[in-house]
């Protein structure tokens, strides 16, 4: 048997880059297998030690493509996705049972999955300008909101996906544009601050080429409403 089991902390992980169009199945199902299926099973096996004991902390690895999507990977987003929302059902079954399950989302790190990134000057300067911190994580930026999770300073944190990305911890929703600008894509994000619902283009990494476009909304839930509308004036909010 374990004995004893206190923290469990899920970092394993995979990544196959193409085109939704030109995925395979083989390479879909390697990825969800390893980004959630083994994250699902070693949940379910600590949990069940875990609820027996009345105590432990899981922590599980999502990332910041749980909430943008990302492109070209559409497996990964996908496999993310489940985990953040995995993190949440676990959750709601066993925070009144001792047992806290949590999630970290990092932003872009330096690690062997995202080593195409880096190599990409183009790619690589578009990442790094819209980091406040101005830099790629580094895998020891991580550790701390690890620790934390796994400490008794979260005890009364469950189902949380504490986001580290060097920004502002605001996990925007990001959307992709149909278009070129200099040599990048078009791309911005969508996001609900301060009673707005805020539009950001990304630009082509040209300082004061970013645009933000707000529009009125009283209420969050106005998001959801607001998506089919703001579809359809997003060609002419980015063109401005």
């Amino acid at each position: 048997g374990l004995g004893a089991l206190d923290i469990v902390v899920n970092n394993a992980g995979m990544i196959r880059r193409a085109p939704a169009a030109e995925t395979s199945d083989e390479d879909w199902l390697a990825v969800i297998d390893v980004n959630l299926g083994s994250v699902f099973r070693l949940c379910r096996a600590a949990g069940r030690h875990m609820l027996a004991q009345g105590r432990g902390k899981i922590v599980n690895v999502a990332s910041l493509l749980a909430f943008q999507g990302g492109i070209l990977v559409p497996a990964y987003a996908a496999s993310k996705g489940g985990v953040a929302q995995l993190t949440k059902a676990l959750a709601n079954e066993w925070a009144g049972k001792g047992v806290n399950v949590n999630a970290i989302a990092p932003g872009y790190v330096r690690t062997a999955n995202t080593a195409a990134l880096q190599a990409d000057p183009v790619r690589n300067k578009a990442i790094v300008d819209r980091i406040p911190a101005g830099r790629w994580a580094e895998t020891q930026d991580i550790a701390g909101g690890v620790v934390f999770l796994c400490s008794p300073a979260s005890d009364y944190v469950h189902g949380h996906l504490l986001v580290v990305d060097g920004e502002t911890g605001q996990a925007k929703s990001m959307i992709d544009v149909p278009g070129r600008l200099g040599n990048g894509w078009l791309a911005g994000y969508i996001y609900y601050h301060d009673g707005y619902l805020a539009i950001e283009r990304l630009g082509s990494g040209r300082e004061g080429d970013d645009d933000v476009h707000y529009f009125y909304a009283p209420q969050p839930v106005v998001l959801v409403a607001a998506f089919g509308a703001v579809s359809a004036v997003l060609g002419v909010a980015f063109a401005l």
